[in-house]
């Protein structure tokens, strides 16, 4: 089946016009430049976004976004600091990052365009047909991709359904084809409204690791969240094979005291299906960060590498993840 086209247009986004505008680039690495071909606003007027192709390669489709200098927490060398970590990444689960730069207007940043649709969105539309085998194929990608950045001495702080993309192969569905793990370049800022989020009941903080609850996301060196992205990625798993995350509650209060304490709930009815996810789970959703199993340390458990022995009956999991919808960047792109 085709895949759907990389330049439909997001929900509720605002076109402009589709004129083939060339922007230079003041590139850290090597000159190019963008032709744009859609331009979308988004985040509150606050980042300005424009889909288009690299210009010395037509073929090359690339997200273009602009953090403006007006943003009320706009910190240049956070974002500096942000693309640095990315730049030079190269490992097929994660998002290529082309270049970034300032200018008077605030700091742009020239991504790869993400394939298929984020991971929320497609779960929400597909998951009377997601199954198993998707579930631990999605997983494996995204513990490589983990495994690599940590390699790289970089860590992702925001793992969640908003911030993966999967390719299923078209509208009609399918096995997921692709998978990429996005958004490095946007955690500075964001981390500073997560921890005030905490506080504020923002949105529902379903991903953070306990510690990172425990210290509203104190200023630390990439390799003390290590631990907390394999948090993530074990909350990722759980959601795609229940519906749920492993921690909530409708009171706030009540949740952010559950994460404070890693209460993850194991449904029999579900769990006891699903043995060897329950094993490979079990070592990422360990509360205690120093015993938490290692991205790397898992990539070879027999759940993800015997994929052909997954199931692929659908889960048929009503998936309750509307809260998410909030959290979602406005990056979706169709």
């Amino acid at each position: 089946k085709s895949r759907p086209e990389s330049g439909a247009e997001a929900p509720g986004a605002a076109s402009g016009s589709a004129t083939q505008d060339v922007v230079p680039e003041a590139n850290v690495g090597a000159q190019r430049e963008v032709v744009i071909s859609q331009k979308l606003v988004h985040e509150d007027g606050y980042v300005e976004m424009s889909e288009g192709t690299l210009k010395a390669s037509p073929t090359s489709r690339v997200i273009m976004f602009c953090v403006s200098a007006d943003h009320p927490r706009y910190q240049a060398d956070a974002l500096r600091r942000e693309t640095e970590r990315a730049s030079g990444l190269k490992h097929p689960a994660v998002l290529k990052l082309h270049s970034s730069w300032e200018d008077d207007d605030g700091f742009h940043v020239v991504e790869e365009l993400p394939p298929g649709r984020v991971l929320l969105e497609e779960l929400i539309k597909h998951w009377t047909s997601f199954c198993e085998r998707d579930a631990a194929f999605v997983a494996s990608r995204v513990l490589d991709g983990v495994a690599y950045l940590h390699s790289k001495g970089v860590s992702h702080r925001e793992l969640n359904v908003g911030t993966i993309y999967v390719d299923r192969g078209g509208e009609g569905g399918g096995d997921v084809r692709q998978v990429k793990i996005v958004d490095f370049s946007m955690s500075s800022i964001r981390e500073q409204e997560d921890a005030m989020s905490l506080r504020k009941a923002e949105y529902p903080p379903y991903h953070y690791a306990p510690e990172v609850i425990v210290d509203e996301w104190k200023e630390r060196p990439d390799q003390e969240y290590f631990a907390a992205d394999a948090w993530a990625v074990g909350v990722l798993t759980y959601t795609l094979i229940s519906g749920n995350p492993p921690i909530q509650n409708d009171d706030r209060r009540e949740l952010v005291k559950r994460l404070r304490c890693g209460d993850v709930q194991w449904s029999e009815e579900v769990w006891s299906r699903f043995p060897q996810a329950k094993e490979f789970l079990g070592g990422l959703l360990t509360v205690d960060s120093d015993k938490r199993s290692k991205p790397a340390a898992l990539e070879k458990h027999t759940w993800l590498t015997n994929l052909s022995e997954r199931s692929e009956e659908p889960l048929k999991i009503e998936y309750s993840l509307s809260k998410y919808r909030t959290r979602t960047r406005e990056r979706t792109l169709r």
